[in-house]
This record gives C-alpha cells, structure tokens and sequence, in this order.
C-alpha cells in the first residue's frame, strides 16, 4: 500500500511550495535590479521638469499673429495647449517627446478650416525657439515655421 498525502497535507505542500517559488523570485529580483529604483527614473523625472521650463509659456509663430500657449507638459508626454489664430482654435492632441536627446512637440488642431492641420517641431537650445514644420490640411501643404516665446 502506498502512502497518499491527506487533503489537508496536500494544502500544507502546495501552499509551502508557492512560497517557495514566491521568495525565490523576490530574490532573484533584487540581486538582479537592487533594492534601488534604477537611476534612470530620477534621470527622467529630472528631464521631464526641465521639459515642463523649457515649454510653458506663449509662443508666437514669426510669420503672423499665430499662438501657441502651453499651460502644462506632463511626464507621460501630453501638453495642455491652446492655439490662437487670433481667435482660439481646437487642439485636438499636444504631445511632447525628447527623441535622442532632442525635445519635439506635436499639435494637432482639428476645427473649422482645421481638418487636421498640425504642428512638428523641435525645440532649439541655442535660440531658445521652436521651429519645424506646419502641415496645412485644407491646402495639403508645408510650411517651415518658427515660434518665439512671448
């Protein structure tokens, strides 16, 4: 005859080895990234304030009376924005990204005589602008543009 284990010692058996493999994998996980949270977070946390300075405020395209005025950049990459031609026109989506060290922003204005109509820009350390392209929607048509803050 062989000796089967009792429903109450087959708990005691699963339960121990969850805790097992529970503890083990708590283990692993802190030799292999450290009790720390990485570097990287602080870093970005640092860059994203930097961000947040360097993108409130208004800005007026150099070509006409045309604004941008950002209120807020979040860390998950979305801007509070508002544009102005003079009048107040929709943003649809305001993003910010910080590709290979550089800071970009996209706007998209979807209104009346705005079907899509977007900005892509990047913003220059040296001048202190943001400058890119503006598609024109209703046209189908590029614009190299520039904005300084106000």
């Amino acid at each position: 005859m062989r000796n089967t284990p009792t429903a109450s010692q087959q708990k005691q058996i699963v339960g121990l080895a969850v805790a097992v493999i529970s503890g083990a994998a708590v283990l692993l996980s802190n030799s292999a990234f450290g009790a720390e949270p990485p570097v990287a977070t602080s870093q970005d946390a640092i860059a994203a304030s930097a961000t947040q300075a360097q993108l409130i405020g208004r800005w007026r395209r150099a070509d006409g009376g045309y604004i941008i005025e950002v209120r807020h950049a979040s860390t998950d990459g979305k801007l509070d924005a508002d544009y102005y031609n003079p009048r107040p026109i929709h943003v649809a989506r305001a993003e910010w990204t910080n590709k290979n060290g550089k800071l970009q922003v996209y706007i998209e204005l979807r209104d009346i005589n705005y079907p899509g109509s977007n900005y892509a820009l990047q913003y220059d350390l040296d001048s202190k602008r943001l400058a890119g392209n503006y598609y024109q929607a209703v046209q189908g048509t590029n614009f190299k543009v520039e904005f300084v803050r106000q």
